[in-house]
């Protein structure tokens, strides 16, 4: 009873270029071009997290990726991380970030940007869980 989850899922065709996902209630994900512009993938449909309403239904989406563009995935203990000053790192943080890191490799970044959210908190206990997973479609 009063159980639920947030939960981002999405399939990525390699021969049409065309991803399909559907968001329930989880932050949206980080999209950058092939010039490296990051921005928040435009979710349309605001579904719910999973475990509100049994009868609920779920609506995807989908959009097309060229080659050389990255998405990044991550929980809210990402843009919820807090430093001593209880101030969070944010959404726009993100961004700006990914921004100025869009040339390094995936695993590179994520690295980085871990590293980025340790050095914000400044010692200040992590608060909730933080999981990130990057990826680049290259389909040359």
């Amino acid at each position: 009873m009063g159980m639920f989850v947030t939960m981002f899922i999405c399939m990525y065709d390699l021969k049409q270029g065309r991803i399909e996902y559907c968001n329930a209630g989880h932050n949206p994900p980080i999209i950058g071009n092939a010039d490296g512009q990051f921005s928040f993938l435009d979710v349309k449909e605001s579904n719910a997290p999973i475990g509100l309403w049994p009868d609920l239904e779920y609506v995807g989406e989908e959009m097309d990726l060229t080659d050389n563009s990255m998405m990044l995935l991550y929980t809210d203990g990402l843009n919820e991380a807090e430093n001593r000053q209880q101030e969070q790192y944010g959404e726009e943080r993100i961004i700006q970030f990914m921004n100025s890191h869009a040339s390094q490799s995936t695993r590179d970044i994520i690295e980085a940007l871990k590293a980025d959210t340790d050095q914000f908190r400044d010692g200040a206990e992590q608060n909730d869980d933080l999981t990130m997973l990057a990826f680049r479609i290259t389909r040359s």
